[in-house]
C-alpha cells in the first residue's frame, strides 16, 4: 500500500494534493467549517479481485464539531496495456479547464469545458489572443505521461506543469516525457496566446504504467448543515514485471524427483511459471499464476531426448508480456524413470489461463460518524 497522503477538497471545487505534500491547504471558503478529509491512495495486485476494504476510509474532521455523514461511490477505469488517446480516465470531460484573462483574473463563466478532441488520439485546443488556458487532471496511477505537442503560431507559448511546477515550455513542437508521476499528482497543460487563432495540437497521449486499472473512490463528507467536502481516492491494480517470473524447477532425480512416466509429466504435476513477489521459490504463499488478467500468457513445447536408456523431456517455456511484447524463455529438464520408448506426452500448445474476474465495482456505501 502507498504511504499516507494528505488529501483535502473544499466546497465547491475539487482539489487533490500531490503525494509529497502532507500539509493542509488554506481554506478558501466563507464558512470555514467544511469537513476535512485525510486519507491515502491504495495499490493491489492485479489478481486481487475484491474491492478495497472499508478500513481504508479517510479520517474525517469537522472544525465546528458537527456530525458528519461519510459516503463513497466507486468508478473503475481500465488502464491496461498503456491505453493511447484521450479516452477512459483521460477522456476530455475529465480534464478541468480554466481561462485566465490578460489581467490575471480567472474567467469562470467562459472557462472551457474540456479538451476539444479530433478523433480518439488527438486534440486541438484554440485560445483567444491575450489569454491563458489551462487543463489539468489528477494522475490515477504511478507512471510516466507522454504525448506529442505542436504550437500553431510562432509566438504562442505552450507549457506543461506538474504540481504547479513548470517542467517544459516552448513555441514550436516536441514530444513530452514526464518525470515519474504518482497517484494524485496534478498534470497541467497550459497555452499562453499572444496572437489570434492560437492553438496547440496534442497527439498520442499515454500514461506508461504497470497499473491494469484504477478505481476512483469518490468520498463525500457532509455535515448536518449541508457543508460538504470530497475527493477521489485512487485504488490501483498493478500488473507484475516480467522479471518476477519464476519457472518450474528441473526434475533430474537428484535435486527434485524424476517423473515415473510420460503420464506424469503434465505441467499440472511438473509445475507452471508463476509470478513470485519476493523472488524466493521457497515461499510459495506470495506466488500466483501467469495469467491473462495480468496481461501475460505462457506456452510450452516438449522435446524428447535420451540420456543412455533414460528418457529426458526438455520442456521449452515461453512467457509473453501482452502489453510490452517482452518475452522470457526457459527450458525445464524432466527425467523419466522408464527406459527407451515413446515418452513424449500429449502436446497442448498453450496451457489454459485461470479465468479470473475483473476487479469488482463496489456499491455505494454510507458511513455515519459524530465528530
Amino acid at each position: 500500500m502507498a504511504a499516507p497522503l494528505g488529501l483535502w477538497a473544499g466546497n465547491p471545487a475539487f482539489q487533490q494534493l500531490p503525494a509529497n505534500n502532507t500539509q493542509q491547504p488554506t481554506l478558501a471558503i466563507s464558512a470555514f467549517c467544511s469537513p476535512l478529509l485525510n486519507g491515502r491512495h491504495l495499490s493491489y495486485e492485479c489478481t486481487d479481485t475484491g474491492s478495497a476494504p472499508i478500513s481504508a476510509q479517510p479520517d474525517v474532521y469537522s472544525p465546528c464539531g458537527r456530525a458528519i455523514q461519510l459516503t463513497y461511490k466507486d468508478e473503475y477505469f481500465d488502464l491496461g496495456c498503456n491505453q493511447e488517446g484521450f479516452t477512459g480516465y483521460f477522456a476530455p470531460s475529465r480534464w478541468e479547464g480554466q481561462k485566465i484573462n490578460g489581467d490575471g483574473g480567472v474567467d469562470v463563466t467562459g472557462a472551457p469545458d474540456g479538451l476539444l478532441v479530433e478523433g480518439a488520439n488527438s486534440a486541438l485546443v484554440s485560445v483567444d489572443a491575450g489569454s491563458t488556458v489551462q487543463w489539468r487532471i489528477a494522475i490515477p496511477a504511478e507512471g510516466y505521461a507522454v504525448f506529442g505537442w505542436r504550437v500553431v503560431g510562432g509566438s504562442n507559448l505552450f507549457s506543461v506543469l506538474v504540481n504547479e511546477k513548470q517542467v517544459v515550455s516552448g513555441n514550436a513542437e516536441d514530444r513530452f516525457f514526464s518525470p515519474l508521476l504518482r497517484p494524485g499528482d496534478q498534470l497541467t497543460l497550459q497555452l499562453n496566446a499572444s496572437t489570434p487563432d492560437a492553438a496547440v495540437e496534442l497527439s498520442q497521449f499515454r500514461l506508461l504504467t504497470n497499473a491494469m486499472g484504477v478505481t476512483c473512490r469518490h468520498w463525500t463528507a457532509a455535515d448536518e448543515t449541508g457543508e460538504e467536502a470530497s475527493f477521489c481516492q485512487f485504488i490501483t491494480f498493478q500488473r507484475p514485471s516480467i522479471a518476477q517470473v519464476l519457472f518450474p524447477a528441473n526434475r533430474d532425480g537428484i535435486d527434485a524427483p524424476a517423473a515415473a512416466g510420460s503420464a506424469e509429466t503434465h505441467p499440472d504435476l511438473m509445475g507452471y511459471p508463476v509470478f513470485d513477489r519476493d523472488g524466493n521459490p521457497d515461499t510459495p504463499n506470495d506466488q500466483f499464476a501467469v495469467n491473462e488478467i495480468c496481461g501475460y500468457h505462457a506456452t510450452w513445447t516438449d522435446e524428447t531426448t535420451f540420456d543412455g536408456t533414460r528418457c529426458v523431456l526438455k520442456r521449452h517455456w515461453l512467457v509473453i508480456d501482452n502489453c510490452a511484447s517482452n518475452t522470457m524463455r526457459m527450458t525445464q529438464v524432466i527425467y523419466l524413470h522408464n527406459k527407451a520408448g515413446n515418452c513424449l506426452p500429449p502436446q497442448p500448445d498453450t496451457y489454459p489461463a485461470p479465468q479470473l474476474k475483473a476487479p469488482a465495482k463496489a456499491a455505494p456505501a454510507v458511513i455515519t460518524a459524530a465528530l
